[in-house]
């Protein structure tokens, strides 16, 4: 069964203690990088899927945290939760 997840990247800089802060806008200011919506078959392809986004946001030089979730009312393929154990993952940071 075909689910929709949605990437999506924030800013995010370096906290003191090694991990990162992401930066999270509630001012309606445009994202630093557009949020895409990907219909995937299985985990696999999702995980391509969040590779590409993660090459293309490497790509700006922008510090960020990149995310990938289900869209509202989506079912997980198998596997999808344990493989997207690290929520953010930084890029640039």
């Amino acid at each position: 069964m075909p689910a929709t997840i949605i990437l999506k990247a924030y800013p995010a800089k370096r906290s003191n203690y090694g991990g990162i802060n992401v930066v999270f806008d509630l001012t309606g200011k445009p994202d630093p990088f557009p949020a895409i919506e990907v219909t995937v078959p299985n985990t696999p392809a999702a995980l391509a899927a969040l590779e590409e986004y993660k090459a293309q946001a490497t790509a700006t030089g922008l510090s960020l945290a990149v995310c990938m979730r289900l869209k509202d009312g989506q079912r997980a393929p198998n596997g999808f939760k344990s493989a997207n154990s690290t929520f953010y993952h930084p890029i640039n940071v």
